[in-house]
């Protein structure tokens, strides 16, 4: 048997396989053997360590999961006036290229497994529960100093927001909406929903996408 810390390496190099086999084949396209010659490892060896290809794809969910909202809390915490931090929070939210759009993408093409498998569905939670608290305190520390005036109870703008970050986040990535038509929208909705009356802000928060149009 594996020494604890062999474990834990073998088990992070097998992830980090299978994230790059997702971004080459796509959920759908994800089997054992895949993952296997990505890792450089047998099937065999795989199934050591992890008990299906659910299984391993739900620790590529967990680990892409936990990356993004670390990832997002500390750069919020570098902010320190609550318009801004707001800013920061939606700019981090939206999948522009790079490894943002990168570990959008993956949590988007594992959404199938989040239905499918016990311990997919728990990060899942936690990692919307994870961006609406970041949210809320944000919203909290903007009614604090007065710049907020939400009409809404801040846990409901909290989650919204996450939502409507979901929602348009999957546009941008299908090329429906341009990365920066999605941060202006999220923008004008906490602008509305938290009436923000800065002049700088309205500035950007009203640069917001028309509806798209689709041609056939």
């Amino acid at each position: 048997m594996a020494r604890p810390s062999n474990q834990k390496k073998r088990r992070a190099e097998i992830v980090a396989a299978a994230t790059i086999a997702v971004h080459k084949h796509g959920a759908a396209g994800i089997n054992l053997k895949r993952i296997a010659e990505a890792a450089d490892m047998s099937s065999a060896l795989l199934l050591y360590y992890y008990s299906d290809v659910n299984d391993i794809l739900a620790a590529v969910y967990r680990s892409a999961a936990k990356q993004f909202l670390d990832e997002r809390e500390q750069l919020v915490a570098k902010e320190t006036l609550p318009l801004s931090m707001l800013s920061r929070c939606i700019e981090l939210g939206t999948p522009y290229p790079g490894k943002r759009c990168e570990a959008a993408r993956i949590l988007y093409e594992l959404a199938p497994v989040i239905v499918e498998e016990p311990t997919a569905a728990s990060w899942s939670r936690r990692f919307f529960s994870g961006q609406a608290e970041l949210y809320l305190r944000i919203v909290e520390a903007g009614i604090a100093s007065g710049d907020f005036s939400p009409l809404l109870p801040p846990a409901k703008i909290a989650t919204a927001m996450v939502a409507l970050e979901d929602g348009l986040a999957i546009h941008a990535m299908t090329g429906l909406l341009t990365p920066e038509d999605v941060e202006a929208d999220l923008l004008a909705h906490a602008e509305a929903l938290l009436c923000i009356a800065s002049p700088k802000w309205a500035d950007r928060a009203g640069e917001g996408s028309e509806i798209p149009t689709v041609s056939a």
